[in-house]
C-alpha cells in the first residue's frame, strides 16, 4: 500500500530529465511525461524522505495547500509505480505492518481495487553466472509468491495426511516444485535473452502482489520464439517424463504421490505455450509481425 509514510525512490535506468520534463526509462528507451509541480515534486525523491516530508516542505516552500498537495502527489507516485517508474519502500513500524497486513487480505479477496493498494517492484539484477541467477531467482520468487507456495503447502500436507502408507512430508514436493519449476521458467527466459542479445539489450525484473515479470525489448521473430519457448520447457519436459513413468511403474504410495505433485507442477506450464497465456501470446505475436514485415517489404 502507497501512504503517506512511504518511501519514493528511482529504481536503476529511471532518471528525471527537469529539461524535457519527463522521466526516462534508459532501459526501454522511453519517456513519460510530466508537468513542472509533478518535476518538482519528484526533484526532492532521493530515497530517504518520505511522500508526507516532500509535501510538507514543498507546501512551506510555494505556499502550496499541503493536504492537496499531498493527495496529489499520492496519486502521482501511485501512477509513475503502476508504469515501473517508481520503487516503495515503507519503514517498519507495528501499525503500519497490520494495515499492510490488511490490505494485503483484502486486496486478494477483490474487496479493495485500486493502484494505491497495489505496490509494484522493479530490479535489476546483475549476476556474474546463470547459477548465481538462478539462487537470485529463487529468493525473489519466494517472496513474491509465499501466499500461494503456503496454501499449495498447507493442501498437499492435507492430501498426504488422508491417504494411507504415507507422510506429511511428502505433501511438501507440492509447494517446493512449485517454486523450483516458476523460478526455472523464469530463469530460462532471462538466460535465452542474454545468449541470443550477447548481454547487449538491457531488461528488468518485476513483481507485485502475487506476480512476477520478465521486461524486455522485443527482437526478430526467431528469437522471440526461442524466448516464449525456452521458459515452460525444462518444467514441461519434466512433468510428461514422470507422467510416462507414473503410467507405466508401479511403485510405493508415498513415492507415487510425491511424482503426481511433481508431475502436475510440471504439466501446469504446458498452459504457457497456448496462445492466450503469456508465452504463446508472444510466441504468436512474433510470428503475425513478421508476416506483416514481409508483406509491407514486398508492396514497397
Amino acid at each position: 500500500m502507497i501512504s503517506p509514510q512511504s518511501i519514493p525512490f528511482f529504481p536503476e535506468g529511471v532518471e528525471l530529465n527537469n529539461q524535457s520534463l519527463a522521466l526516462v526509462d534508459t532501459q526501454l528507451g522511453a519517456a513519460h511525461p510530466l508537468n513542472q509541480v509533478s518535476c518538482a515534486l519528484l526533484e526532492q525523491v532521493n530515497g530517504e524522505r518520505t511522500i508526507r516530508q516532500i509535501t510538507q516542505q514543498l507546501s512551506f516552500q510555494y505556499g502550496w495547500d499541503e493536504e492537496e498537495v499531498e493527495g496529489d502527489f499520492l496519486q502521482l507516485i501511485a501512477q509513475l509505480n503502476g508504469f515501473y517508474l517508481v520503487n516503495i519502500r515503507t519503514p517498519f513500524q507495528i501499525g503500519e505492518a497490520v494495515k499492510q497486513g490488511m490490505v494485503s487480505f483484502l486486496y486478494f479477496t477483490r474487496t479493495l481495487q485500486g493502484v494505491r493498494w497495489e505496490v509494484k517492484k522493479r530490479f535489476t539484477p546483475h549476476k556474474k553466472n546463470s547459477v548465481s541467477l538462478l539462487i537470485f531467482l529463487l529468493k525473489v520468487m519466494a517472496q513474491t509468491y509465499s501466499p500461494m507456495i503456503a496454501s499449495l503447502g498447507l493442501a498437499g500436507m492435507l492430501i498426504a495426511l488422508i491417504l494411507p502408507y504415507t507422510s506429511f512430508l511428502a505433501g511438501l514436493t507440492l509447494p517446493l516444485f512449485f517454486l523450483l519449476f516458476f523460478t526455472v521458467h523464469e530463469w530460462a527466459h532471462i538466460i535465452v535473452f542474454e545468449k541470443l542479445t550477447k548481454h547487449k539489450l538491457p531488461y528488468f525484473l518485476a513483481t507485485r502482489r502475487g506476480a512476477f515479470q520478465f521486461v524486455r525489448p522485443r527482437i526478430d521473430m526467431k528469437g522471440e520464439l526461442l524466448v516464449s519457448f525456452a521458459g515452460p520447457l525444462i518444467p514441461s519436459v519434466s512433468g510428461v517424463a514422470l507422467s510416462i513413468v507414473l503410467y507405466f511403474t508401479s511403485m510405493p504410495i508415498w513415492l507415487f504421490l510425491i511424482l503426481v505433485f511433481i508431475a502436475a507442477n510440471g504439466l501446469v506450464h504446458l498452459i504457457s505455450y497456448l496462445p492466450f497465456a503469456e508465452d504463446g501470446k508472444r510466441m504468436k505475436e512474433a510470428v503475425q509481425m513478421n508476416k506483416l514485415t514481409q508483406s509491407q517489404e514486398v508492396k514497397s
